[in-house]
C-alpha cells in the first residue's frame, strides 16, 4: 500500500520489484544520510507503537488450502471469476477468503470464492 500511496504522489517509481525515489540524483550525501536517519526514526517509532502487532496478520493468515478444497470452490464457481464471470482459460483464478483469516475467517467451502488472479500492476489490498 505504501509503495502505491508514494508511487501515486510522484515521490518513488516502481522498478521491477524494488521502488526508486524520484530525485534521488539530485540529493547530497548530507540529505541522503538525513533522509534514512528520518526513515529510521519513523520506523523505530512505528515498532515501539504497535509492537509484536505488526505481524499478528501474518501469523494468523498462514495456512493451507487443500487442493480438494480448491478445486471444490472452483467446480461451484463453473471454473469463473464469482466477482466478474472471467473464465479460468483466459485468466488465472486464486481461491480467496471472504472473511479472511486473520479476521477469524475458516477454512470452509461457504467462506471461499474463487476469484481473478492479481497481475503483478494490481499488486495491493483487496
Amino acid at each position: 500500500m505504501v509503495g502505491r500511496v508514494l508511487t501515486n504522489r510522484q515521490v518513488v517509481k516502481r522498478d521491477g520489484a524494488n521502488y526508486e525515489l524520484l530525485g534521488y540524483e539530485k540529493l547530497t550525501p548530507q540529505q541522503v544520510q538525513e533522509l534514512k536517519n528520518a526513515c529510521d526514526r519513523k520506523l523505530a517509532e512505528y515498532v515501539a507503537r504497535r509492537g509484536d502487532l505488526i505481524w499478528e496478520h501474518r501469523r494468523r493468515s498462514t495456512g493451507y488450502v487443500s487442493g480438494t478444497l480448491r478445486y471444490d470452490v472452483l467446480k461451484n464457481a463453473k471454473f469463473r471469476c464469482e466477482l466478474c464471470g472471467v473464465p479460468a482459460d483466459e485468466r488465472a483464478l486464486e481461491v480467496d477468503h471472504i472473511t479472511p483469516r486473520n479476521k477469524g475467517g475458516k477454512d470452509e467451502i461457504s467462506n471461499l470464492q474463487a476469484l481473478l488472479q492479481p497481475q503483478r500492476d494490481e499488486a495491493g489490498p483487496r
